[in-house]
Protein backbone atom coordinates (compact mmCIF):
# COMPACT_ATOMS: atom_id res chain seq x y z
CA UNK A 1 0.00 0.00 0.00
CA UNK A 2 1.69 3.27 -1.02
CA UNK A 3 1.09 6.08 1.71
CA UNK A 4 -0.61 9.03 1.18
CA UNK A 5 -0.73 11.78 3.48
CA UNK A 6 -4.07 12.47 5.01
CA UNK A 7 -3.50 14.62 8.03
CA UNK A 8 -4.51 18.13 8.09
CA UNK A 9 -1.83 20.34 8.00
CA UNK A 10 -3.37 23.49 10.25
CA UNK A 11 -4.84 21.61 12.77
CA UNK A 12 -2.94 20.62 15.90
CA UNK A 13 -5.61 19.16 17.67
CA UNK A 14 -5.12 15.86 19.08
CA UNK A 15 -1.09 16.02 17.52
CA UNK A 16 1.12 14.06 19.84
CA UNK A 17 5.07 14.09 20.00
CA UNK A 18 6.98 12.12 17.11
CA UNK A 19 6.25 8.34 17.25
CA UNK A 20 9.67 6.35 17.50
CA UNK A 21 10.36 2.67 16.94
CA UNK A 22 10.40 2.57 20.91
CA UNK A 23 7.53 3.94 21.63
CA UNK A 24 5.70 1.37 19.13
CA UNK A 25 7.82 -1.76 20.55
CA UNK A 26 6.64 -0.24 24.32
CA UNK A 27 2.82 0.39 23.97
CA UNK A 28 2.80 -3.34 21.65
CA UNK A 29 4.35 -4.85 24.77
CA UNK A 30 2.00 -3.48 27.02
CA UNK A 31 -1.06 -3.94 25.55
CA UNK A 32 0.25 -7.91 24.28
CA UNK A 33 -0.46 -6.92 20.81
CA UNK A 34 1.02 -6.32 17.33
CA UNK A 35 -0.32 -2.82 15.79
CA UNK A 36 -1.06 -3.00 12.03
CA UNK A 37 1.74 -1.74 10.46
CA UNK A 38 -0.40 0.97 8.16
CA UNK A 39 -0.53 2.43 11.10
CA UNK A 40 2.26 2.92 12.53
CA UNK A 41 3.56 4.50 9.42
CA UNK A 42 0.34 7.34 9.36
CA UNK A 43 1.29 7.53 12.77
CA UNK A 44 5.07 8.02 12.11
CA UNK A 45 4.29 10.78 9.52
CA UNK A 46 1.89 12.47 12.01
CA UNK A 47 1.56 11.30 15.44
CA UNK A 48 -2.47 11.49 15.80
CA UNK A 49 -4.54 14.64 14.58
CA UNK A 50 -7.36 15.17 12.12
CA UNK A 51 -7.72 13.80 8.68
CA UNK A 52 -8.36 15.50 5.59
CA UNK A 53 -10.92 12.46 4.33
CA UNK A 54 -13.48 12.33 7.01
CA UNK A 55 -15.68 9.53 5.56
CA UNK A 56 -15.44 5.54 5.24
CA UNK A 57 -18.04 4.70 2.54
CA UNK A 58 -20.83 1.98 3.85
CA UNK A 59 -23.45 -0.13 2.34
CA UNK A 60 -25.54 -0.11 5.87
CA UNK A 61 -26.83 3.04 7.26
CA UNK A 62 -24.87 3.99 10.63
CA UNK A 63 -26.01 6.15 13.16
CA UNK A 64 -23.36 8.88 11.54
CA UNK A 65 -24.67 9.01 8.20
CA UNK A 66 -27.25 6.65 5.58
CA UNK A 67 -23.59 5.99 3.28
CA UNK A 68 -20.53 6.31 5.41
CA UNK A 69 -19.11 6.19 9.17
CA UNK A 70 -17.39 9.02 10.29
CA UNK A 71 -13.68 9.07 10.73
CA UNK A 72 -12.41 12.43 11.13
CA UNK A 73 -9.36 12.09 13.42
CA UNK A 74 -7.08 9.00 14.75
CA UNK A 75 -5.49 8.74 17.97
CA UNK A 76 -1.79 8.45 18.29
CA UNK A 77 0.44 6.62 20.67
CA UNK A 78 1.43 9.39 23.83
CA UNK A 79 3.99 8.81 26.77
CA UNK A 80 3.22 11.99 28.50
CA UNK A 81 0.07 13.51 29.25
CA UNK A 82 -2.10 12.71 26.28
CA UNK A 83 -2.00 9.09 25.73
CA UNK A 84 -3.85 8.40 22.48
CA UNK A 85 -4.32 5.02 22.33
CA UNK A 86 -3.49 3.99 25.52
CA UNK A 87 -6.77 5.86 26.93
CA UNK A 88 -8.35 3.08 25.37
CA UNK A 89 -8.69 0.83 28.59
CA UNK A 90 -10.18 3.51 30.92
CA UNK A 91 -12.19 4.83 27.57
CA UNK A 92 -13.73 1.25 27.35
CA UNK A 93 -14.54 0.58 31.18
CA UNK A 94 -16.15 4.62 30.76
CA UNK A 95 -18.41 4.20 27.85
CA UNK A 96 -19.20 -0.02 28.05
CA UNK A 97 -17.27 -0.70 25.34
CA UNK A 98 -16.21 -4.71 24.48
CA UNK A 99 -12.96 -5.62 26.03
CA UNK A 100 -9.91 -6.39 24.09
CA UNK A 101 -9.89 -3.61 21.12
CA UNK A 102 -7.89 -0.44 20.93
CA UNK A 103 -9.32 2.78 20.29
CA UNK A 104 -7.94 4.32 17.16
CA UNK A 105 -11.04 7.15 16.86
CA UNK A 106 -14.17 8.62 18.27
CA UNK A 107 -15.53 10.47 20.48
CA UNK A 108 -18.00 9.00 23.09
CA UNK A 109 -20.75 8.36 20.72
CA UNK A 110 -19.31 6.67 17.92
CA UNK A 111 -16.08 4.85 18.12
CA UNK A 112 -13.49 3.05 15.18
CA UNK A 113 -11.09 0.02 16.95
CA UNK A 114 -8.49 -2.47 16.46
CA UNK A 115 -10.38 -5.57 16.80
CA UNK A 116 -8.33 -7.78 18.91
CA UNK A 117 -10.90 -10.08 20.62
CA UNK A 118 -10.34 -12.96 17.92
CA UNK A 119 -6.22 -12.21 17.32
CA UNK A 120 -3.16 -10.72 18.69
CA UNK A 121 -2.32 -9.14 15.16
CA UNK A 122 -3.57 -8.22 11.84
CA UNK A 123 -7.23 -6.69 13.40
CA UNK A 124 -10.46 -6.21 11.84
CA UNK A 125 -11.97 -2.58 12.37
CA UNK A 126 -14.75 -2.39 14.55
CA UNK A 127 -17.25 0.12 14.84
CA UNK A 128 -19.11 0.99 17.84
CA UNK A 129 -22.05 3.51 18.45
CA UNK A 130 -24.14 4.69 21.06
CA UNK A 131 -27.60 3.16 21.16
CA UNK A 132 -26.48 0.46 18.22
CA UNK A 133 -25.66 -3.14 18.81
CA UNK A 134 -22.77 -3.66 20.97
CA UNK A 135 -20.22 -3.36 18.14
CA UNK A 136 -20.82 -3.13 14.20
CA UNK A 137 -18.19 -5.99 12.96
CA UNK A 138 -16.37 -4.41 10.49
CA UNK A 139 -14.69 -7.07 7.53
CA UNK A 140 -12.16 -4.68 6.27
CA UNK A 141 -8.51 -3.99 7.49
CA UNK A 142 -7.25 -0.85 8.38
CA UNK A 143 -5.46 -0.55 5.13
CA UNK A 144 -8.09 -1.13 2.65
CA UNK A 145 -10.24 1.55 5.10
CA UNK A 146 -7.81 4.08 4.58
CA UNK A 147 -7.74 3.57 0.97
CA UNK A 148 -11.25 4.09 0.44
CA UNK A 149 -11.48 6.85 2.43
CA UNK A 150 -13.39 10.58 1.20
CA UNK A 151 -14.96 13.66 2.44
CA UNK A 152 -18.59 13.02 3.02
CA UNK A 153 -20.78 15.74 2.16
CA UNK A 154 -23.03 17.18 4.59
CA UNK A 155 -25.96 18.16 3.03
CA UNK A 156 -27.49 19.84 6.07
CA UNK A 157 -24.65 22.29 5.12
CA UNK A 158 -24.88 24.90 2.94
CA UNK A 159 -22.21 26.52 0.87
CA UNK A 160 -21.38 29.76 1.38
CA UNK A 161 -19.69 32.13 -0.45
CA UNK A 162 -16.43 33.32 -0.03
CA UNK A 163 -16.14 37.48 -0.06
CA UNK A 164 -13.27 39.76 0.39
CA UNK A 165 -13.10 42.25 3.17
CA UNK A 166 -14.08 45.12 0.78
CA UNK A 167 -17.68 43.18 0.00
CA UNK A 168 -17.74 41.54 3.31
CA UNK A 169 -17.92 45.42 5.14
CA UNK A 170 -20.30 46.82 1.90
CA UNK A 171 -22.70 43.98 3.45
CA UNK A 172 -21.98 44.59 6.86
CA UNK A 173 -23.08 48.44 6.05
CA UNK A 174 -26.40 47.81 3.68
Amino acid sequence: MKYIHIWQEDNDYGKLEPLTDEMVKKVEDDLGIKLPHPYIQLLKQQNGGYLIFNAHPKDVPTSWAPDHVNVNHLFGIGMGTEKGILDSSYLIQEWDLPENIVLISGDGHAWIALDYRNTKSEPFLMCCAEGENKGMIEDDYLDEVLQELSTSKNKDVKEFALYSLEQLQNRIHK
